[in-house]
């Protein structure tokens, strides 16, 4: 094992590390930053311009400004449960995460579906495997945690 070849006082605070990055923390961490990310593409004082009024679908729910706040606040809570450990909370904000991307997603099929966005599918499909690839990381449990009965895979 690579950290076995560390210096001796270094290996606690890595094999502490390990335990924390091989955690649903990690998947926190990637999915705020990626979310707080996204709310700041919709803000005027974020990473460019934002998108013309009107543009997302799901501003037939809430004005695109409202949706960056939503975004930025899920983020922050995201990024705030990788590090408060209780399940509850780290459920919560997958929930969250979760939820916008899969809004977002859905949101640009029904306007490929029933409104004049043809192409809004191909971004739907974007966020939908946001969902899918976070749901998978997440619930799958760590490949040690998976016990594998002998000859499961021979053929």
């Amino acid at each position: 094992m690579p950290i076995d070849h560390l210096p001796t006082r270094w290996q606690p605070r890595a094999y502490r590390l390990r335990r924390f990055l091989l955690s649903d923390s990690t998947a926190l961490i990637i999915l705020g930053t990626g979310i707080i990310l996204k709310g700041l593409s919709y803000t005027p004082w974020g990473l460019g311009e934002p998108p013309a009024a009107g543009v997302h679908p799901a501003e037939h729910i809430l004005p695109l400004d409202v949706w960056a706040i939503v975004w930025l606040m899920a983020g922050l809570f995201c990024l705030a449960a990788a590090f408060i450990p209780n399940a509850l909370v780290d459920a919560i904000a997958v929930g969250l995460g979760i939820g916008l991307h899969c809004t977002w997603g859905l949101s640009f099929v029904a306007a490929t579906l029933w409104a004049d966005n043809p192409r809004g599918w191909v971004t739907g499909v974007s966020y939908i495997t946001v969902v899918a690839l976070a749901v998978w990381a997440i619930w799958r449990g760590k490949r040690g945690d998976v016990e594998l009965r002998e000859g499961m895979y021979d053929k």
